[in-house]
């Protein structure tokens, strides 16, 4: 009787393939494994993927506001630190390619003309339903093993932010969008910045 031949393994993708395949532009690599778009796909060569919905009005609205009160704070304290929202690409560590809803670096020369090269100072991702298990699980481990300083998971299905100071060695804090929260990277500055996500939606 024929042995069983093993199957081969799937192939793991590396961040050149990002480049060479054709992709949509919000995709992310992870863990040699590609995603697609808000419905967070995997992609496997050879199929379709189905076109994503574009974003809820809501994760838009939190997104835009989010950004624009970052940056308005950043400016106002004449700040070096900078503010961009997806589609960016930032390439970890071990070939990993993510794109965050919203990330702030205080380390611009690592802006390059198409990505940012290392870990962010703090990072924000919006759930939604498609991508909440990733944002809550492989993306949180990766920010937290590359240095990622502050986590925000923002959560407008249960309209509620949890923040991770990861550079405080703490345990997550859990606010309401009714809660004024302090960003920890800034709470020591002359005049912090406090968010309400309740004023954005």
């Amino acid at each position: 009787m024929p042995v069983p031949k093993p199957k081969p393994e799937e192939r793991k993708f590396t961040p050149k393939d990002l480049d060479r395949l054709d992709l949509p532009e919000c995709r992310e690599l992870i863990d040699g494994d590609i995603y697609i778009g808000e419905r967070a796909e995997k992609y496997v060569p050879g199929e379709i993927i189905a076109m994503s919905p574009s974003p809820r009005t809501t994760h838009q609205l939190i997104s835009a506001n989010l950004t624009g009160e970052i940056l308005y704070y950043i400016r106002r304290n004449k700040g070096k630190c900078k503010v961009l929202p997806a589609p960016m690409d930032v390439k970890l560590k071990n070939k990993n390619v993510v794109q965050p809803d919203i990330f702030v670096t205080c380390k611009p020369e690592n802006i390059k003309d198409t990505f940012y090269k290392g870990a962010p100072d703090w990072v924000i991702e919006i759930l939604s339903p498609s991508t909440s298990q990733r944002d809550m699980g492989k993306k949180m481990s990766l920010y937290l093993e590359n240095g990622v300083r502050e986590y925000w998971i923002v959560d407008p299905g249960e309209r509620r932010v949890i923040v991770y100071p990861f550079f405080e060695d703490r345990n997550p804090e859990i606010y309401t969008f009714e809660h004024t929260v302090t960003v920890h990277i800034y709470k020591n500055e002359p005049e912090p910045l406090t968010i309400r996500l309740a004023d954005f939606i």
